[in-house]
């Protein structure tokens, strides 16, 4: 389900969702991708069982995968660590 792909030419794994309507980063991710200008504009989002989550704002990263390169708005989302 894991894809390795590059964001910003830095090297991550990410999950592939093509039925999602946003793409998504957590926080410490964005910041290991160094840290690119961020839009502030914060947006809700609704998952499944009605989850809600706010954004931190979003960025415009460009992305290689499988060696086709994409341009792409990234909402970041606060890193959590379940207990």
């Amino acid at each position: 389900m894991f894809k390795h792909v590059e964001v910003n030419g830095i090297r991550t794994e990410a999950l592939i969702d093509t039925g999602s309507n946003v793409n998504l980063i957590r926080s410490d991710e964005y910041f290991r991708i160094a840290a690119p200008e961020v839009n502030l504009n914060k947006t809700r989002l609704s998952g499944l069982g009605g989850a809600e989550v706010l954004t931190l704002g979003s960025i415009k990263v460009e992305m290689d995968i499988d060696n086709h390169k994409y341009t792409t708005v990234v909402h970041i989302v606060p890193y959590v660590v379940e207990r």
